[in-house]
């Protein structure tokens, strides 16, 4: 899932908080920054359940908005789990 990939952004819907922590530290050691447009602070997001956007391009995260938003990301089938998510960042 990187430069290569149609897909812009990449829907991880990860709810455990040790996991979420692990995913941000990932995504933060690969240079991929909280998004300045997000309201909601890192722990927010590391306690949150919503799934976490990850722009590719912008290399920003932040969490979905709202449970509508994710109910319509979760119907196309594009949420992924975090194990997956590592395994198809190629950026």
């Amino acid at each position: 899932m990187g430069k290569n990939n149609e897909r812009i952004t990449a829907y991880i819907g990860e709810k455990n908080p040790a996991e979420r922590e692990k995913l941000i530290c990932f995504l933060e050691k690969e240079g991929v920054v909280l998004d300045t447009d997000e309201s909601r602070g890192r722990q927010e997001i590391v306690e949150g359940i919503l799934p976490i956007a990850v722009n590719i391009e912008a290399r920003t995260y932040r969490m979905m908005g709202n449970v509508t938003c994710a109910a319509g990301v979760a119907s196309s089938g594009r949420i992924v789990k975090a194990e997956d998510f590592y395994e198809s960042y190629d950026v």
